[in-house]
């Protein structure tokens, strides 16, 4: 297992400092907390130098320490974008504090950063913990109700979900927006061996 230094700050890092007041016309919901355990697939526009366009998945598992996001293409996501800027696909792994970088189609994994550097599990309250503010229930650009809330940190945050907490839409502005399909979120468990590591396999 190689270890990288992966350019780029994790979601985790940059959604501290948040400072940020209601700006809603509704009286805004109480503050989002992320079901321990959820999946939903996603299409992704993203990009640090470049943009492009690729499709996902996510898993979640906070209780055992897991998250995974698989992507079609990892050339335009910040951390695969680092270390192998090459349309392939790309998944993240975070065990144990851990977050690794596994590329299958080219049989080459890596250990990218830890959680003291800002790429551990994010966990489920970081709305309520980065003083996350209500913006308003709105329609998204693909036609969904959804509440949005905006985390000040690194860059402005904005997390949609629609009234009854499936997952929505999730934009670090200007670098990375993920559109995920509320009607395939689930909070069903997930079996372990979706975040074993190739060795593991």
């Amino acid at each position: 297992m190689r270890t990288f230094a992966c350019v780029g700050s994790a979601l985790a890092l940059a959604l501290l400092s948040a400072s940020t007041t209601y700006a809603g016309s509704l009286r805004a919901p109480a503050t989002p907390i992320w079901a321990p355990t959820w999946q939903a697939p996603f299409d992704e526009y993203a990009g640090i130098v470049s943009f492009g366009n690729t499709s996902g998945h996510f898993w979640y598992d906070y209780n055992n320490g897991f998250a995974r996001t698989d992507r079609a293409s990892g050339k335009h996501d910040r951390y695969c974008g680092s270390v192998k800027s090459q349309d392939t696909p790309c998944t993240h792994l975070v065990r144990n504090g851990t977050r690794y970088l596994n590329f299958p189609e080219i049989d080459f994994c890596c250990a990218c950063c830890n959680e003291a550097k800002g790429c551990g599990l994010v966990v489920p309250n970081w709305i309520g913990n980065s003083n996350g503010s209500y913006v308003g229930r709105v329609t998204t650009s693909r036609g969904i109700e959804a509440d949005k809330w905006l985390v000040k940190g690194l860059q402005s945050n904005y997390w949609y979900q629609t009234p009854a907490g499936a997952a929505v839409e999730l934009d670090q502005d200007p670098d990375d927006y993920q559109y995920f399909d509320p009607t395939k979120y689930s909070t069903s468990p997930i079996n372990a061996e979706t975040f074993d590591l190739p060795s593991q396999q």
